[in-house]
């Protein structure tokens, strides 16, 4: 798919990275240079110009421009005082297209007023980029975190994109509450918000980590598997196990969702398919989050909370 990117958007609490490759893996030699991170930003405000948004993938301009989407931004923001979210670490977004350069270099950040992306290629020598797209969300109760990367190659006539791949976090203060708290507005922010760091303050910053591990991991799964499901995925196992264990309930058409991963303190679902617009998906959730459902496409279908 061609998209013509002016990047005269401004993503609201949107962190956008971009790693640029030359050529399909990270390595460094004398015919072929490393992966050079070229952009992470955050940028304020909700205003999208143009129709075609396809580096952030359609669903995210959606919930951009959806207000409730836009409310959850402000608050994730609004609850996390004193933090410039903009110095987050990100340079584990260096490590998605391989090892092979150590320490996996950093992401430089970039935003509307660093120019077009195509422009910057080319100065840098390289055709090639892994476009990251990631939003923090807050509805007071939960916690989700979204990133989606986007494969993109330039070309005479612009950027064109290849795979799509995303990662998302969640976490869930529900059962953290006694039942006689859950509809106490001060009892949520206490949960949320007292200590000198704040749950979540941590959360957001465990997000972006938890993230960049997941991506890393769908790139290398799906680097030759083109549209084929990645290696190993259809042996995945369900849920029912898990559930008779007492580690995750899930609620709603199940079958579809497979445990990659089962942590102490976390749990990553995946599915046996493409999720639609937004590739191959992973999603972490933490423990309490996985006893409140484990669905996967409940996490997937729904860009905001």
């Amino acid at each position: 798919m061609k998209i013509t990117v002016a990047y005269s958007y401004r993503a609201a609490c949107a962190l956008t990275a971009v790693l640029l490759t030359a050529g399909s893996s990270c390595t460094a030699n004398a015919e072929q240079p490393p992966v050079v991170p070229v952009v992470v930003t955050i940028a304020e405000g909700i205003n999208f110009s143009g129709t075609s948004l396809g580096l952030l993938g359609e669903a995210l301009a959606d919930a951009f421009m959806n207000k409730r989407g836009a409310d959850q931004v402000k608050a994730f923001r609004a609850g996390t005082p004193g933090i410039d979210w903009s110095t987050v670490d990100l340079g584990e977004f260096g490590c998605i297209p391989g090892p092979s350069v150590t320490p996996c270099p950093q992401p430089i950040r970039w935003d509307a007023a660093s120019g077009r992306l195509e422009t910057k290629l080319k100065t840098i020598g390289t055709d090639r980029a892994l476009v990251i797209s990631i939003l923090q969300l807050f509805d007071g109760h939960r916690f989700r975190a979204r990133a989606t990367l986007n494969e993109v190659e330039t070309t005479d006539r612009g950027l064109h994109t290849g795979r799509v791949l995303s990662a998302i976090v969640e976490s869930d203060g529900t059962r953290a509450l006694r039942p006689d708290d859950k509809s106490d507005a001060a009892a949520w922010r206490h949960y949320w918000s007292d200590g000198e760091h704040s749950r979540l303050e941590m959360v957001g910053r465990s997000s972006v980590s938890e993230m960049a591990k997941m991506l890393r991991v769908l790139y290398e799964a799906t680097s030759n598997a083109g549209s084929s499901k990645p290696s190993g995925w259809p042996e995945l196992p369900g849920v029912k196990d898990f559930e008779a264990a007492g580690r995750l309930k899930c609620h709603g058409l199940c079958g579809g969702t497979r445990v990659f991963k089962a942590d102490p303190d976390s749990i990553w679902l995946a599915t046996t398919a493409k999720s639609g617009q937004y590739g191959w998906t992973l999603v972490s959730i933490d423990q309490e989050t996985a006893l409140i459902n484990s669905n996967f496409m409940a996490y997937v279908l729904s860009p905001v909370l």
